[in-house]
């Protein structure tokens, strides 16, 4: 009776990738002082791939071919009885690694060029990627003694393409929460004059009293910005929360254009400055607030 085989091979070319990708993806968005969304959304897509891919678990028991990559949520299970033929091949590196079609079939693989290729008596063929490829294949050759063919490959076909299409929506699903991400931070404040209060609703929104405003001005320009403390600043022109301006010290910015007007309202010992896209409605903004604070 042959013996149950098991084998985990750690992706190390997979780990090694991704590890120098989130460190060259936050030092570049720290150096264009991004904001700390670009960081977080970036660093936990490329954890997710990382605890998905960090391994590859082969097995073959109880007359069955088992793999799986990192904690086991993506996997493939075949029968035994279905092979026709296994070998030892050698895997291009261009092929890259995790889940691929290439030539002839599916590869599974995580690190290295060498793999075990299996034929299904369907003429199906798949590549399975291991530094054990001499063992693999000598555990299903001794498995795979006496078994006789008695269940058609369509079932483990359709689990295939469950699987692909499950990394695709998976792959969607962290591309679109980003992308949403990404389009909130970027839209553009909603701000209105009450009769009691300026009122910005945003990300780092607030309300400030009418009463409370020392003076209200309309500049075609702004100081220089000298640095972020607590907000966002994309690659656009997109700036929103506390930051830091030369001359004027530490404020609220709710810019959205790189050209004026710019509305800088004074309260206190701090300020706002508020850059809508149309100038149009910046001076329009101006002249309702200027009016509500002459009161």
């Amino acid at each position: 009776m042959a013996k149950d085989y098991k084998h985990t091979q750690f992706g190390t070319f997979i780990v090694v990738a991704l590890l120098v990708a989130v460190g060259v993806s936050v030092g570049v968005f720290a150096s264009l002082d991004l904001g700390w969304l670009p960081i977080v959304a970036t660093s936990a897509i490329f954890g997710i791939v990382l605890v998905l891919f960090y391994s590859l678990t082969a097995t073959v028991s109880q007359g069955k071919l088992k793999f799986w990559f990192g904690v086991g949520l993506i996997s493939k299970t075949y029968e035994l009885n279905q092979i026709q033929s296994v070998a030892c091949a050698q895997t291009s590196w261009i092929y890259g690694f995790g889940v691929r079609w290439i030539p002839g079939g599916w590869l599974y693989n995580v690190s290295g060029t060498k793999s075990v290729e299996v034929v299904f008596k369907n003429g199906k063929k798949i590549r399975i990627g291991t530094d054990q490829p001499e063992a693999l294949k000598q555990a299903i050759l001794e498995a795979t003694e006496g078994l006789e063919s008695a269940q058609d490959y369509a079932e483990s076909s359709q689990s295939e393409k469950g699987m692909v299409f499950g990394i695709l929506f998976l792959v969607f699903l962290i591309l679109g929460l980003v992308g949403g991400l990404m389009v909130y931070s970027e839209r553009e404040p909603v701000i209105s004059v009450t009769k009691a209060n300026l009122v910005i609703n945003s990300s780092y929104g607030f309300t400030l009293m009418h009463k409370k405003i020392k003076r209200v001005e309309l500049k075609d320009s702004m100081p220089k910005v000298l640095r972020k403390t607590n907000g966002y600043n994309s690659f656009t022109a997109v700036k929103k929360g506390r930051f830091l301006l030369k001359d004027l010290g530490e404020g609220m910015l709710f810019i959205s254009t790189n050209k004026g007007p710019y509305l800088h309202v004074f309260w206190g010992k701090t300020f706002v400055i508020i850059n809508l896209k149309d100038a149009a409605k910046t001076r329009t903004l101006y002249k309702s607030l200027l009016a509500k604070t002459k009161k």
